[in-house]
């Protein structure tokens, strides 16, 4: 599912950009994350994400391996992401380079992102 990876759409400075993600059961989920991730590195992940209840996050690799959030953050204050749902900082550390796909469910709704993790530089 990789190729292609979750559409991105660029901002008005043509920074990161919003990943739109593919939902189910009516659900809507977008993420900034930067477009040249890394395997190896941590990084943060911003999502918002529609729907009820806690949310639960874990990232497959293609083989099979499962990777969980180093921390979910939630963001209650103020925040510049200009998308629906509720939103959370989500700091992950991809182990191989490849195809990753981030998969996020709620009581109501589940989503998922693709991307490809680059190799360390």
């Amino acid at each position: 599912m990789c190729v292609p990876s979750s559409p991105r759409i660029p901002n008005a400075t043509g920074s990161i950009g919003t990943v739109v993600g593919t939902t189910f059961t009516g659900a809507q989920l977008f993420a900034l994350m930067h477009p040249l991730i890394q395997s190896g590195s941590e990084v943060k992940i911003v999502v918002r994400m529609t729907g009820t209840g806690p949310v639960e996050m874990v990232a497959r690799f293609t083989d099979g391996t499962q990777v969980q959030p180093r921390l979910i953050e939630p963001h209650t204050q103020g925040s510049s992401f200009d998308a629906p749902g509720d939103e959370w900082g989500v700091f992950y550390t991809f182990p191989k380079a490849g195809c990753w796909q981030l998969h996020f469910s709620r009581r109501s709704g589940t989503g998922d992102i693709w991307f490809i993790a680059a190799p360390p530089l």
